[in-house]
């Protein structure tokens, strides 16, 4: 019976501990990506563990492609003998980065950097980025030329079919699966629209109007393809953050000013952006959920921000939700750095651990 207390009593320390672990492990946390030494830099995609990629100034004035982790902090992801590069994507599985590079010969190149931190050149022609990614790194979007194009190992580059001749544009995303593009088009005559491209139809996605000065752009798209995020102006030409889904316009709203979404978590749920913010006239970051709105990352996450930081905009969300990467000032350099936000780490795996020795301990015999 004794021993049988002391078990007891060692499991309820046990579980407090690790309850205290919980709350810790619990708690949202801000990082900064920081530079290769230069003036600024960005943070523009992050993959399903947090891996960030994008770009920085070195001490020298060029621009570098990134990849950012929380273990290895900042890395350089080189380029294609020239001076520039630029990370826009990463694959869900972190196993391909895609963007563009310039060649020693100035001319730029869209390019993807696989795990092993090799770059290749798609074979686009220049001038030519990638922007977008599937979730295996397997297909990859980006224009060409000034028009969109769909690239794999079987098929290298393809122009997307359906698009006239004289149009021009770019694709911005593709579908976890691959099979979808989103983006935006310039028709003759008109500014850009948003398109979705699937199995080599081409829908143009509606405004919230039809004048002459009607514009939208898509910027990314969820797994299902049912919801679309981008931004479009109102009558009176003022730019919103928008979703479509199942291809009709909804205005996600504003936080004072002109407003844009820039990606949408996998099952569509959370939209991330930026809006000019009233009446502080500053650019800020947010995150919409239908439940809650468009919120200012800068009040939910305050308890991070010391004094002088500001979230100015989030350009991409994990497929969880849980990340969100993007671009912000960081006060203790003072200048603006790509940021990540681990918004609800899980404790469950913790949890579950825990739980699993309290009951092999009250199980063992007296």
């Amino acid at each position: 019976m004794k021993r049988r207390k002391v078990l007891v009593m060692g499991a309820v320390a046990l579980m407090e501990i690790l309850v205290g672990a919980m709350v810790y492990a619990d708690t949202p946390h801000l990082y900064w990506v920081g530079t290769f030494g230069g003036s600024s830099s960005e943070a523009l995609g992050v993959s399903a563990n947090g891996a960030v990629v994008g770009w920085s100034f070195t001490a020298n004035g060029q621009r570098r492609g990134l990849l950012w982790t929380r273990n290895g902090g900042i890395q350089d992801l080189g380029t294609l003998g020239g001076n520039i590069s630029e990370a826009y994507a990463i694959s869900r599985d972190g196993s391909t980065i895609v963007g563009y590079s310039n060649t020693a010969d100035i001319r730029l190149r869209a390019v993807r950097w696989s795990s092993d931190g090799q770059i290749a050149d798609l074979g686009a022609a220049s001038p030519a980025r990638a922007n977008g990614v599937s979730a295996d790194g397997s297909v990859i979007v980006g224009q060409t030329n000034l028009v969109p194009f769909r690239w794999t190992a079987a098929t290298g580059v393809q122009i997307l079919s359906g698009f006239p001749a004289d149009w021009h544009g770019s694709a911005v995303s593709v579908s976890a699966d691959g099979v979808a593009v989103v983006g935006f088009v310039r028709p003759p005559q008109t500014l850009f629209r948003a398109f979705l491209w699937r199995d080599n139809v081409l829908q143009i996605l509606p405004t919230f109007h039809n004048g002459s000065n009607a514009f939208a752009m898509a910027t990314d798209v969820s797994d299902s393809t049912r919801v679309i995020v981008g931004q479009a102006n109102t009558a009176d030409g003022l730019n919103r953050a928008v979703r479509w889904v199942d291809g009709v316009i909804e205005d996600l709203g504003t936080l004072g000013g002109n407003s844009s979404a820039w990606s949408v978590s996998a099952d569509g749920s959370r939209v991330v952006g930026s809006s000019l913010h009233f009446p502080s006239l500053q650019e800020r970051a947010f995150l919409w959920t239908e439940a809650t709105g468009m919120i200012d990352l800068n009040v939910a996450y305050a308890a991070l921000l010391p004094p002088g930081a500001r979230l100015i905009r989030a350009t991409d969300i994990s497929p969880d939700g849980r990340y969100i990467v993007g671009i912000g000032i960081n006060p203790e350099t003072g200048i603006q750095e790509g940021f990540l936000l681990d918004t609800i780490p899980e404790p469950a795996s913790l949890f579950v651990l825990g739980a699993g020795l309290v009951g092999f301990m009250l199980r063992r015999k007296p």
